[in-house]
């Protein structure tokens, strides 16, 4: 643990942005692995550790947004995504608490005018799950969202601490909330789709290891214990 952080300080100081990202993810997929070899007091340990590494990276990117944009050939505003954000965030604004309907914002009038501000006809979505959730649903569905989010992202990394087959769910989990940063994913069918998939999963393996000590020592039991038999004496011939 002790080399992962100094060379993970060292990158961010020493390399660019590519660098940096690079080691986030090297190191958060690691984390299950250095958890489990921790044992139970480490896990505690590491779940606010990869909290911070976590807001660390996304003030590093946020930060390193305009370089890391110029170096795959784009605009600071990520090919307009910040422009149609302020637009979002200033209609959300009108609605803040229960938003305009969920499915129906950029099918109807709001839409339509959110494309008028933007110059984008063909602008569908906001490009941000997020924002997308918190325009359609406001404050109040957004906070529900985020809780069942959060519920997927404990009961996955709890899985993936105690049995490394596992370790592709908060995987499959980050990279959807990752990505939607930049697209709707959130609000598209296969987005709640793979998130539904890792609720119910976790949930399921979850319960049945509850369950299993209790069968497993059910079993010892029985084949612990010794048949009831009447012993004789052989007699001699």
């Amino acid at each position: 643990m002790a080399f992962f952080l100094a060379g993970t300080a060292s990158v961010a100081t020493l390399s660019g942005s590519a660098g940096v990202l690079t080691v986030v993810v090297v190191g958060l997929s690691l984390l299950p692995w250095i958890g489990r070899k921790m044992g139970p007091v480490g896990r505690v340990a590491i779940l606010p550790l990869g909290i911070i590494v976590v807001i660390t990276s996304g003030i590093l990117l946020v930060q390193s947004l305009p370089q890391i944009s110029a170096s795959v050939g784009r605009s600071a505003t990520l090919t307009g995504r910040t422009d149609i954000w302020a637009i979002v965030l200033n209609v959300w604004s009108e609605r803040p608490f229960t938003g305009y309907g969920w499915g129906g914002v950029w099918r109807g009038q709001i839409g339509d005018w959110v494309r008028a501000i933007f110059g984008f006809d063909t602008a569908l979505s906001a490009h941000n799950g997020y924002l997308d959730v918190l325009l359609q649903l406001g404050i109040v569905g957004a906070s529900i969202v985020a809780l069942l989010l959060l519920g997927s992202i404990i009961r996955s990394c709890r899985l993936a601490f105690s049995d490394l087959q596992y370790v592709w769910l908060p995987l499959v989990l980050g990279a959807v909330l990752v990505n939607s940063f930049s697209e709707s994913q959130l609000t598209r069918p296969i987005g709640i789709f793979l998130i539904a998939l890792v609720a119910a999963i976790s949930r399921v393996e979850i319960r049945a290891r509850r369950k299993a000590p209790l069968v497993k020592m059910a079993a010892v039991r029985g084949s612990t214990a010794m048949p009831r038999t009447r012993m004789t004496r052989a007699r001699p011939r």
